[in-house]
């Protein structure tokens, strides 16, 4: 389901950090993460598609997501 405001993240191990991109490859949202979950504020954000990198200590991962 496309997120509009907040984006809630969940990982099987602790996060470090979360960054979002937009798709020309610029940031447009960078956070320090802690634990399991993280809500990722996203209000303000042009609607579209964007890409989510979520670092744990043994893993980088990346999905797509849209934004309305």
């Amino acid at each position: 389901m496309p997120a509009s405001h907040q984006l809630n993240i969940a990982a099987s191990q602790a996060m470090t950090q979360v960054v979002l991109y937009n798709t020309h490859g610029q940031t447009v949202r960078r956070e320090s993460a802690r634990g399991l979950s993280h809500q990722l504020n996203i209000a303000g954000l042009s609607p579209g598609i964007y890409i989510l990198e979520v670092t744990t200590p043994n893993n980088l991962q990346r999905q797509k997501i849209t934004i309305q």
